[in-house]
């Protein structure tokens, strides 16, 4: 396993140096050099900066190789063995879950592989019975408006997502009639479609999500979700009370700039990788994921935040988040998000959410 390990690091590292150099060189195929999209189908924009990714990739992709590895050891793909949850599978996928093990580890994660043996047929029984208008007309209007800078979503796309995508939510909205569909839902499910390429377990995936891990969350009144943001800048106020008192100065609630974070998983928020990597975590370790991820965001963007005296200001840095070069580097970013917003526990949570619920009361 190790020899085979060095020679794939060795394989990584020479085509990275080779593509470094491939770069440098002033050719005519800028198409070939720049892709246009990364690996899951995004655009890039004009500013996107590829010598920066390259030198990024160029490590990470050995750390990859790396993983993949250990992973292939401690659950081989061919093995109908699952792991028990334990510390050493915790510190694994804290680190990353390889590409090609992402479905049957998310799976087993958060319980959907359970829920799908136990509702077997379910799934395509409720693509048979689409009686809800409501939510039929919903899903309908939402299908083509997620991810506006994804290949896979466009009214052109011919592979097949956006049906996949349209099957995921439909059946979602019937099965769970009493939330029925809610805006955030098609981020969420578009983006485990990317990563996970099977529409029956993304269905189940995000009905452990919204059933198990957030319920509430995407119900009518939000309940859940109003509840965290309320528990989010509670935290914000205990560890940056300086950059929190200049946000209330300057007009800015969390409610304006984190309410998409938290509905959306910061999905269309952070670079996909970096989006997948932490639902890695999220999957495993739950909802406190989510407070980790947007403290560790603000921890890194303070003083950017504390230097810019307006709304306006302040607002524009939250919608450029995915473009900064720090949440690009998600290995990087995933061991802050377990450093900086230490120690952060279930209990503290827990105590939290209790206590902004009683607020919330009239």
């Amino acid at each position: 396993m190790a020899t085979s390990y060095q020679q794939l690091a060795g394989n990584i590292r020479n085509k990275q140096n080779q593509r470094k150099t491939e770069l440098d060189k002033p050719v005519d195929n800028d198409e070939y050099q720049k892709p246009k999209v990364d690996g899951y189908g995004f655009e890039r924009s004009e500013s996107f900066n590829f010598e920066l990714y390259n030198d990024i990739m160029s490590t990470y992709l050995v750390v990859l190789a790396r993983r993949a590895a250990k992973w292939q050891k401690l659950w081989p793909l061919s093995s109908q063995r699952r792991p028990r949850r334990s510390r050493i599978v915790k510190r694994y996928i804290r680190k990353g879950v390889p590409d090609n093990m992402r479905k049957q580890v998310w799976m087993f994660a958060c319980g959907a592989d359970k829920l799908m043996n136990k509702n077997k047929g379910v799934f395509q029984k409720l693509l048979t019975n689409i009686d809800n208008e409501d939510v039929k007309s919903s899903v309908e209007k939402d299908i083509f408006r997620t991810y506006p800078d994804n290949i896979h979503f466009r009214h052109e796309s011919t592979d097949g997502k956006c049906d996949q995508l349209y099957n995921v939510l439909i059946a979602y909205g019937h099965y769970n009639d009493g939330v029925g569909y809610c805006q955030g839902l098609n981020y969420i499910a578009g983006m485990l479609l990317l990563a996970v390429k099977d529409e029956e377990c993304v269905f189940w995936l995000l009905v452990a999500l919204t059933m198990g891990i957030l319920p509430d969350y995407y119900s009518k009144g939000l309940n859940d979700l109003i509840i965290d943001q309320a528990v989010f800048d509670k935290l914000l106020s205990e560890r940056f009370t300086v950059l929190h008192a200049h946000l209330k100065a300057q007009g800015v609630d969390v409610s304006l700039f984190a309410t998409k974070w938290f509905i959306c998983l910061f999905a269309d928020v952070l670079p996909s990788e970096t989006v997948l990597r932490l639902w890695d975590a999220f999957f495993y370790e739950g909802s406190k994921i989510i407070f980790r991820a947007a403290l560790t965001i603000m921890a890194t963007l303070n003083d950017q935040l504390m230097s810019k005296k307006d709304l306006g200001s302040i607002l524009e840095i939250f919608k450029t988040v995915g473009e900064s070069p720090k949440f690009l580097k998600c290995h990087e970013f995933m061991a802050d998000i377990f450093d900086k917003s230490n120690p952060l526990s279930r209990r503290k949570i827990k105590k939290l959410r209790q206590k902004c619920a009683g607020n919330s009361n009239p």
